[in-house]
């Protein structure tokens, strides 16, 4: 049964709804301002917190795995989130320019630092294993390889303003990779990063 999950910023909750009918199935409320939310391969449900990067992990059930895995680096607001196919978790924190990235234990590293104005929304194409990065600020999408979980490979593609290779994406606050590896910013379609 496919669940719909929807996060309510302030207080942070989380509501899900069967996809099928609609009906409420569970919700949480969760300490903080509620940012973003992604769903892993095996249907598991994170929460992103904004200003502690904070992530809570739920079942399909509702019930809570594990512990909260809490950022203890330096100051942090956390506006985007995304989970790869080995279970790492892809944050952007506005604030610090930069991704952050937790292992399935909770221990979190600073993963591309730098170059960045606003990184506001993350997604991953599963498939390839590719993180695609929506940098508001400089109106554009990066590209980035996560096939061995750890530190960035070379950045694959940067497209903006400056160089052409895609559409203006400035003031796009939404990033969404399809299954087909087509990905969407701001209502555009964009074929596989080209």
């Amino acid at each position: 049964a496919g669940l719909v999950v929807v996060m309510e910023g302030n207080p942070a909750k989380l509501h899900t709804f069967l996809a099928s009918s609609g009906a409420p199935q569970w919700q949480q409320v969760i300490s903080g301002f509620g940012t973003s939310v992604a769903i892993d391969p095996s249907g598991n449900i994170y929460a992103l917190t904004l200003n502690d990067c904070k992530v809570y992990r739920y079942d399909q059930n509702g019930d809570q795995i594990g512990t909260v895995w809490n950022n203890h680096v330096s100051t942090c607001s956390g506006t985007s989130l995304a989970i790869d196919s080995l279970g790492f978790a892809y944050i952007g924190d506005e604030s610090q320019r930069r991704i952050l990235r937790y292992d399935q234990s909770g221990t979190v590293v600073t993963w591309a630092d730098g170059g960045f104005e606003k990184p506001t929304a993350i997604d991953i194409d599963r498939a390839s294993g590719l993180l695609y990065i929506l940098d508001e600020d400089m109106s554009g999408v990066r590209q980035y390889s996560t096939s061995d979980g750890s530190t960035p490979l070379d950045e694959l593609e940067w497209g903006g303003p400056r160089e052409g290779l895609f559409h203006n994406t400035r003031g796009a606050t939404a990033l969404s990779v399809r299954p087909d590896g087509n990905w969407v910013v701001g209502g555009q379609l964009f074929s596989g990063g080209n």
